[in-house]
């Protein structure tokens, strides 16, 4: 008796669901059951083009055509298929040509605005070109005074040039060695150029008015030319550079210069 009571129950359970859904799937044939099936898709009008005419007589503006370039391609000729075909693969092919002409403008392509730069010149050779130059004036009321100038020249050269009481007279040239041409820089360098006075001694009241002077002359380091008047008191240094470039009048090894 206690097993068959669940039985029952479980049964009279089972009766009303199967009613219930057989019930449901009926009604949604039926127009009074509250129940309804899914509605179907209403029907859409077929769209009819639009005619310009109409457009034009309503006020609107007629549609224009739009020009997609495709007019204006040049078909290729067999021998621009052939170069094509010869590109390869991995290589671009050059884009077909157009009515307009002209190179066509890619992502890649910049107009070429800047001018476009001259041929560099040759460079000027800076030969010849005196470095330091000294000279001996005249020697007023005196006899025997030499009088030449001497100029080192930035290749390496000496140039003598012998005015009067010389051995030599006119315009000597000689080459000097790389360690020769050196040393007279090194020395040039020792006297402190930028620091020589204008004239030695620097009490010009005490110079005799008949001294012979060696000038010399050279460029500083803003390539404004400078010039010394040595008499005497000149700095060690100074004194010992322009006895070094003196001592090369009296040496043998010069040539005659060409006129």
């Amino acid at each position: 008796m206690r097993t068959l009571l669940p039985t029952l129950l479980c049964l009279c359970l089972l009766a009303v669901i199967g009613f219930g859904c057989n019930k449901d799937t009926a009604g949604a044939n039926s127009d009074k059951d509250t129940f309804l099936a899914p509605a179907a898709a209403p029907d859409v009008p077929e769209r009819t083009p639009v005619n310009p005419e109409d457009m034009a007589k309503v006020g609107m503006k007629e549609q224009e055509a739009v020009d997609d370039g495709s007019e204006d391609i040049v078909k290729l000729t067999p021998e621009d298929e052939a170069a094509a075909k010869r590109m390869g693969p991995g290589r671009v092919a050059p884009p077909p040509a157009t009515k307009s002409g002209g190179t066509p403008v890619t992502a890649n392509t910049k107009p070429n605005t800047m001018p476009v730069p001259e041929k560099p010149k040759k460079p000027v050779l800076d030969y010849d070109r005196a470095l330091v130059t000294i000279s001996k004036t005249a020697c007023y009321g005196g006899e025997g005074c030499r009088q030449f100038s001497l100029e080192l020249t930035n290749d390496r050269r000496l140039v003598l040039d012998a005015k009067k009481n010389m051995d030599r007279s006119g315009k000597y040239t000689r080459l000097l060695s790389a360690t020769e041409y050196n040393r007279l820089l090194s020395a040039m360098e020792a006297t402190q150029p930028s620091q020589l006075g204008a004239v030695y001694p620097k009490d010009t009241k005490t110079i005799p008015a008949d001294a012979q002077a060696t000038v010399l002359r050279y460029a500083d380091v803003y390539g404004e030319a400078r010039k010394v008047e040595v008499y005497s008191d000149a700095p060690k240094r100074l004194a010992e550079f322009l006895a070094d470039l003196e001592k090369w009048v009296d040496t043998d090894g010069w040539a005659k210069a060409e006129e």
